[in-house]
């Protein structure tokens, strides 16, 4: 059973240790590339900590110098000791680019494959999906949070190996160098510290949180306007939305700066425990120097070693707060990826039909919620070759029973059934192949017309897309000098109504469905290209099963079955003259359509 919506993603939990299992499933092809990083980690860390190591034995050789009124045998030892203060750096330096470098790599790869899973998976979700999540939140799973996971699984992985080997390396140093010092700072600062970090392990994540939810709600709004601005133009309600939108943007400012507050207040803090550590070592160190307790290069190396161990301490707070936000995305991710097609094939399912000789609706009742129904006990049938007619007012269920059709839903009492054979026991890719449907809102993409009819399928060649558009008459892309490679704007914006539904009808065509369904497509058309298109039907509706539903009786009077819906019932069904001799709806349907049409002449 599908969960509920996307919203009800889960944040409570810091971490879950099996939400970081199925994300680090995604590091699993890359286990020897993440080894041999851990490895440059160790390298990069012991070359630093040898540095400072030598550093140290450097300053104690010059002071031993000095006061051996510059001895040779330790001046001898210093130079020698040259050759790997160079070395080191560079070891150092190279083990933490290639570190780096194959981090970012791994991160990438591991992206790349979660958003190809995630859109993969979100075109087998079945259409009840889509009606309960905004394509704004969903456009935020593949893009926003699958780049916050990539900041774990690319930087935080390794880098927190990294950090923690940095951190006890420094603190081990400083033990081994003077326990005495080193136990004096846990014991003063080490407290400090542990608070610090916690509060803004607690506020950060708080923030993280806000700052997300608010993201996804600013997408959803963009994205939404962005579809709608014809209507928002149209009607001139640029300024309430842009009301709308500053407000929606100003809670997502209010959200980062509680978050930037968060970052700025702790590293702050970290820096002044770093800078009181300093004066602290000083002033300890200095008069255990002067005692000659310990030697000057021992203070340094202190000094050196305190100024970086907040370093790792604050990166380690920093990946924490990375977990909490990659945890909340990674919900939300693995949340959709959870969802589970409602329509799916059956285990077993049966051959398709070699051709599809009858469609029957069986006492149909649907319901898209509840008991609240669309449709109430419909029957009828369809013979191959047949074509059959839905008219009635909106919202009386036609466009519903073109969804059940092609089995977009699943009805809860009756039957749909295809050559007497239930629709859901067919495979579901190879029941809508034998559809096709040409809609009144007219969906085309960001691609070229010959795209947009073939929709780059590679059964369907550049000869066939031609033939089907010299076949509904779609005669205006040869005026295009590009001809079929001429671009389309998204959603097909730069064509006319009437272009755009001749394409529909090539695409339906070229695929040379043997069920054809029209949803209203004629609805919007001008007279002159309905003459074109009511040729166009002529061949589509050729040796085809079809079903029409419309609003323009006149695209209709030829159809061999008229059903005539009202509140989800079939109230009346016949030819175009019986129904008209019968005098009921559909007569008052014809008058009052010709009535208007004559008014306006």
């Amino acid at each position: 059973m599908a969960k509920p919506g996307l919203q009800s993603a889960l944040e409570t939990a810091p971490y879950d240790p099996q939400l970081a299992r199925r994300m680090l499933v995604y590091l699993k092809p890359y286990v020897g590339q993440i080894v041999v990083a851990t490895v440059l980690a160790l390298i990069n860390t012991g070359a630093t900590l040898a540095f400072w190591w030598l550093g140290k034995r450097v300053i104690d050789l010059l002071s031993e110098a000095f006061k051996a009124d510059g001895a040779s045998d330790s001046v001898n030892h210093w130079s020698g000791l040259l050759v790997w203060l160079v070395a080191l750096p560079i070891v150092a330096g190279a083990a933490s680019f290639y570190q780096t470098y194959m981090v970012q790599y791994i991160g990438q790869f591991a992206m790349f494959t979660l958003r190809g899973d995630l859109f993969r998976h979100m075109q087998r979700l079945s259409l009840s999906f889509f009606d309960k999540n905004p394509v704004g939140q969903l456009m935020t799973r593949v893009t926003n949070d699958v780049e916050t996971l990539n900041q774990l699984l690319s930087i935080g992985v390794v880098t927190v190996a990294a950090d923690l080997f940095m951190l006890v390396g420094i603190v081990g140093l400083m033990f081994y160098n003077d326990w005495r010092i080193a136990l004096v700072l846990t014991v003063t600062v080490g407290p400090a510290i542990v608070i610090v970090t916690n509060l803004f392990r607690i506020y950060a994540r708080k923030a993280f949180r806000e700052t997300r939810r608010r993201l996804g709600e600013l997408n959803t709004y963009l994205q939404e306007n962005i579809g709608g601005m014809r209507i928002t133009q149209v009607f001139n309600r640029e300024a309430w939305n842009m009301g709308e939108f500053a407000e929606r943007n100003h809670l997502y400012r209010r959200a980062m700066h509680r978050t930037i507050y968060c970052y700025a207040s702790f590293f702050a803090l970290v820096e002044l425990l770093g800078t009181l550590s300093a004066a602290l070592i000083l002033w300890y160190g200095s008069g255990q120097a002067l005692q000659s307790r310990i030697s000057l290069g021992s203070l340094w190396l202190f000094i050196q070693l305190t100024e970086r161990l907040f370093y790792p301490i604050r990166d380690l707070s920093e990946k924490f707060n990375m977990l909490q936000s990659a945890m909340a995305a990674g919900e939300r991710i693995f949340n959709l990826l959870d969802q589970k097609p409602e329509i799916v094939s059956p285990p077993n399912p049966l051959p398709p039909p070699e051709q599809l000789e009858s469609v029957e609706f069986d006492q149909v009742w649907f319901a898209y919620k509840d008991e609240d129904w669309v449709l109430r006990d419909v029957s009828f049938q369809m013979e191959r070759g047949q074509t059959v007619a839905l008219v009635g007012a909106t919202g009386s269920g036609k466009s519903t029973i073109v969804s059940l059709i092609q089995r977009f839903y699943d009805i809860q009492r009756g039957a749909i059934r295809i050559n007497g054979h239930d629709i859901r026991d067919y495979d579901l890719r190879a029941l809508r192949r034998r559809m096709a449907i040409v809609l009144q809102d007219v969906f085309l993409f960001n691609d070229t017309v010959g795209a947009n009819i073939g929709l780059r399928d590679p059964s369907i060649d550049e000869e066939r897309i031609r033939w089907a558009a010299e076949m509904v008459n779609a005669r205006f892309v040869l005026d295009y000098p590009d001809g079929f490679d001429h671009p389309v704007s998204e959603r097909g914006a730069t064509l006319s109504a009437g272009q755009r539904q001749l394409l529909a009808f090539a695409r339906a065509l070229a695929f040379d469905p043997e069920f054809l369904i029209l949803d209203e497509a004629t609805a919007n058309i001008d007279t002159e290209t309905e003459l074109l298109i009511q040729d166009a039907l002529e061949k589509l509706f050729e040796h085809r099963t079809s079903l029409v539903v419309a609003h323009r009786l006149s695209t209709i009077q030829r159809a061999d079955m008229i059903l005539v819906m009202r509140h989800g019932r079939i109230v009346e069904r016949g030819n175009h003259a019986e129904l008209l001799a019968h005098g009921g709806v559909y007569r008052k349907l014809y008058d009052l359509q010709y009535k208007d049409a004559s008014a306006l002449i």
